[in-house]
């Protein structure tokens, strides 16, 4: 699993963080991302986190996003974005 917030605070970081966990995890594996403790995302820190789960995906690892706060829940179903 993959805490967002032990990268908060730096797009480069998280980034840095999710790549490597897609790199680690093999094909057929689950990555769980967790936004637990998390209420607000920047706009590069969405777009990263959703890259990550779209390239896991390409790369035969199930990845899902997990514990959203209400608030991200909300953007995210705003947005049209699915998320298990």
């Amino acid at each position: 699993m993959v805490a967002v917030s032990q990268f908060f605070g730096s797009t480069n970081d998280l980034v840095g963080g999710l790549t490597q966990a897609v790199r680690d995890a093999a094909p057929g594996q689950r990555l769980a991302i967790s936004l637990d403790g998390i209420d607000f995302l920047s706009m590069p820190d969405l777009a990263a986190i959703l890259s990550a789960v779209q390239t896991a995906e390409r790369r035969g690892v199930a990845a899902a996003v997990s514990d959203l706060s209400p608030a991200l829940a909300s953007l995210l179903d705003l947005a049209g974005v699915s998320l298990p």
